[in-house]
């Protein structure tokens, strides 16, 4: 080795010793002419990709980059690869000036992206045909800081050979600031698109939205707390949060932006106005650790301002009753069904004994399968009566007949409807009837039915040995209206206070009730919406528990 060195250098000495220091001077001429005109080239295309910084779209990114890479190499082909929404093994082709058929492997593409540096690549190694002008597939990773964003392909007549390092040095240099570019762009895209999507929910969210600075200067106002309010946004951009709360909840309201994760307030929005809504605030921020401004104390508590979200309290209930109706419905439902199948289930039972030849020896055994049956039946009829006379309230479609009726004489009839159901449980029924109650127009059948429901329910729930009490009596009110006061008063069992409210609900039953199972809960309603609606009339309910209960209703005379 040692030999070869001092061979090798005596070479290099005798052929400087050899060449004459002219031609030494020239050749060094060359070299530095050369080294100074690749350097001026490198430092004008540099100064040619500022451009590329000035570019606000990905077509005008691309358009520049087009046009340098003509000062950069020679080549016959272009194709322009960029990585879509989702990252898949296939890029979206997004520029070509290249046949058709020439076709390069995604496997080959994304080997060279892998890699992270321009690749030159003999064309015997792709599909495509080799020519005096094609000799090299070149790609050029087109890579951000945080991603990869597309590849440039270019079918160049250079080979291994051929290719300068400067050509890789301006190839380079125009991949690195044509992704830069590209990625500040996709970025400023993607906040946009951000804040565009959520500016649109922040509008369309069934909440009032209001945004304040660190001054509660309103900087923000949506849709929904335009209604709220009653403002105008542009209308409301200089005015303080003083200019839509009252004094009364503006202090409560103060005491949330130094509460860390306070609860939701009720405030009134209006003196005048006693509706409340719900209102909770929650800071701007627009980092961690950082306000808005660290220059000057524009933001206290690391905190830029205030949204305030307001939220229609009578809305939420009203949300909130739909749903424990759909519950209760859906409870009715499976009531209604179990009410049906009991009483068809014992009518079916007993059919069927009577029609087997020798099930039944005696006459009147076989009065009582009868007796039964027929009770069954009449259960069955009450309970798809009461669905269908819910059904045709429900459609206003229920029809009243009316006509003049003494009140006393329709409580008589009831009584005697219901007297057998009294006289099995030793019940005493009581009529306390004023004399002086006038004929009014009414439906009979239809105040007879509400009365027998109240004495049905009066039975069902008071022990045997009890008492029922009806009483009339006129009322006059301030305005000088005559009506007829009915009531029906049993020594039952009682309804609690916080179970009163579900007497008159059409899918709610009332609990800790034992024969509520004998019931379809339809009733009450029904009579409810008779006297309401039918008669121009109320309905209500007293009751202590373990006492009794008093039902009472008022129709007009007319």
């Amino acid at each position: 080795m040692a030999k070869y060195r001092k061979e090798h250098q005596t070479d290099i000495m005798s052929v400087y010793k050899e060449e004459d220091p002219t031609s030494i001077n020239e050749r060094l001429k060359k070299q530095n002419d050369e080294l100074f005109a690749a350097l001026h080239k490198v430092t004008a295309f540099q100064e040619s990709m500022l451009k590329l910084r000035e570019c606000d779209t990905i077509d005008q990114t691309l358009d520049i980059m087009e046009a340098m890479l003509d000062e950069a190499i020679e080549f016959s082909f272009l194709r322009i690869y960029m990585q879509g929404n989702k990252k898949t093994e296939e890029m979206n082709l997004v520029r070509e000036m290249c046949p058709e058929d020439y076709k390069v492997s995604w496997k080959l593409i994304n080997w060279a992206i892998e890699k992270r540096e321009l690749t030159l690549i003999p064309i015997s190694e792709t599909d495509v045909e080799e020519s005096e002008d094609i000799k090299s597939l070149l790609i050029l990773p087109i890579i951000g800081h945080s991603k990869e964003i597309g590849a440039l392909l270019l079918f160049v007549a250079d080979d291994t050979e051929t290719f300068t390092h400067e050509q890789s040095t301006l190839l380079n240099m125009l991949g690195r600031e044509t992704a830069s570019v590209l990625e500040q762009i996709i970025l400023r895209k993607q906040v946009e698109s951000a804040k565009e999507e959520m500016a649109d929910i922040v509008e369309n969210i069934p909440l009032g939205v209001v945004a304040i600075d660190h001054e509660e200067n309103i900087t923000l106002i949506n849709g929904t707390a335009e209604f709220i309010f009653n403002i105008n946004r542009n209308e409301s951009k200089g005015l303080k949060i003083s200019d839509l709360f009252p004094a009364s909840s503006l202090s409560k309201l103060r005491e949330t932006f130094t509460t860390q994760g306070a609860d939701e307030l009720e405030l009134k929005l209006t003196e005048e106005n006693e509706e409340t809504f719900g209102i909770s605030t929650a800071p701007i921020r627009l980092s961690d650790n950082k306000s808005f401004s660290d220059d000057n104390d524009e933001c206290t508590n690391d905190s830029c301002g205030h949204v305030i979200v307001c939220r229609d309290m009578k809305l939420s209930r009203e949300v909130v009753r739909l749903r424990e109706l759909d519950s209760m419905k859906n409870d009715f439902l499976s009531l209604v069904s179990h009410e049906l199948r009991t009483p068809l289930t014992s009518i079916m039972a007993y059919s069927e004994t009577l029609l087997m030849e020798g099930m039944v020896d005696t006459e009147e055994e076989r009065k009582e399968y009868l007796e039964i049956i027929h009770s069954e039946g009449e259960r069955l009829s009450r309970l798809i009566n009461d669905v269908l006379d819910l059904t045709k309230m429900e459609a206003g479609k229920m029809d009243y007949n009316y006509e003049s009726i003494n009140i006393n004489n329709t409580i008589k009839s009831a009584k005697a409807a219901v007297f057998s159901l009294s006289e099995a449980k030793n019940m005493e029924m009581i009529l306390n009837l004023a004399d002086n109650i006038p004929e009014t127009r009414a439906d009979n059948d239809k105040i007879i039915q509400v009365l027998t429901n109240l004495y049905s329910n009066s039975i069902k729930f008071t022990d045997e040995g009890g008492t029922i009490t009806t009483e009339t009596k006129l009322h006059e009110d301030e305005d000088g209206t005559i009506s007829i006061d009915v009531s029906v008063t049993d020594t039952g069992m009682g309804i609690a206070p916080e179970e009163i409210h579900k007497v008159f609900s059409k899918f709610e039953m009332v609990e800790k009730m034992d024969h509520h199972s004998v019931g379809t809960g339809l009733g009450m309603p029904i009579c409810q919406q008779i006297i309401d609606e039918g008669h121009a009339g109320k309905i209500w309910i007293d009751s202590e528990l373990g006492v009794g209960t008093t039902f009472t209703f008022r129709i007009p005379v007319s």
